[in-house]
This record gives C-alpha cells, sequence and structure tokens, in this order.
C-alpha cells in the first residue's frame, strides 16, 4: 500500500477498554494541519481521572512529516485489516481502531482489533510519531507504554 500523505485528508487512531479511551486525529486544513488529542483514563478515584484534550495547528510540512513517520516508523503497509486472537501481535483486553482517509473522505486504509494489538515494533511506531506532540498519549493503557 502506496500512500501519498500529501493525499491524507484525516488519519484516526483510537483505542479504548472500559471507559478508559485515548484518541487522535490528524486533519488536513486550508492553513496546515490539526492534530486532535483525546483521553480520559478513569481511576477508582475520580480526582484522579486524567483527561487530555488538545488541539494544535501544525505546518503542511511538519504534518506531512509526522503522517510519513507514522507509515514508515509504524510499518502500516504491512498492518492487517482485523487482528484477532490468532494473529502475532500484543494480547490486549481493548479495541483499537486506525482510520485513514483521503482529501474526499474516502477510505484510503482501515485496520482495527478487539483483543489483540498489531505487533509492538508496529503499533509503537505509530503511537511514538504522535507522542513528539503529545507526549502522554495512550500512556494509560500499559500495553502502549514506553
Amino acid at each position: 500500500m502506496d500512500v501519498d500523505v500529501k493525499q491524507i485528508g484525516i488519519f484516526g487512531l483510537s483505542f479504548s477498554r472500559g471507559m478508559d479511551q485515548a484518541w487522535v486525529n490528524v486533519w488536513h486544513k486550508e492553513d496546515g494541519y490539526s492534530i486532535d488529542f483525546f483521553q480520559d483514563a478513569e481511576s477508582d478515584d475520580d480526582d484522579d481521572d486524567e483527561i487530555i484534550q488538545s488541539m494544535q495547528m501544525i505546518s503542511f510540512d511538519e504534518g506531512e512529516e509526522l503522517l510519513r513517520r507514522a507509515f514508515s516508523d509504524g510499518r502500516i503497509a504491512e498492518w492487517k485489516q482485523a487482528y484477532t486472537g490468532d494473529d502475532d501481535g500484543i494480547n490486549a483486553d481493548m479495541s483499537w481502531t486506525l482510520d485513514v482517509d483521503d482529501l474526499d473522505e474516502k477510505d484510503l486504509f482501515l485496520s482495527s482489533g478487539n483483543g489483540k494489538l498489531p505487533p509492538r515494533d508496529m503499533i509503537m511506531g505509530v503511537v511514538e510519531a504522535f507522542r513528539a506532540y503529545e507526549p502522554r498519549f495512550a500512556q494509560c493503557f500499559k500495553e502502549l507504554r514506553s
């Protein structure tokens, strides 16, 4: 799968387990890329809940480099369409989705899993690319900690 990052309109990666969730969306806008992060890590004590919600604009060059890094370091071209218990990867009692659309919001790539993540080097390649902009992204999941 060869994807021209300049043709990506939306890149979304999300994880959830119970009430815990983390996601990032990268949106191609008229003046650059918007990176939207959300993370809600619930705990038994409401005072300890950590919610991250941020949006930042970056240039086209920065956004394209971020997307190139995610595709390259995460080897997204090698990802399966769906990960199940029999696939190579990380056992995890969570659900996740990677959804990439073109500038017209038509699907370019979709991969997901429930109970299984892609192999560690692949999933972490993508997650670490986004941690350059939000270091806490998906740290609430033990399987995705650096």
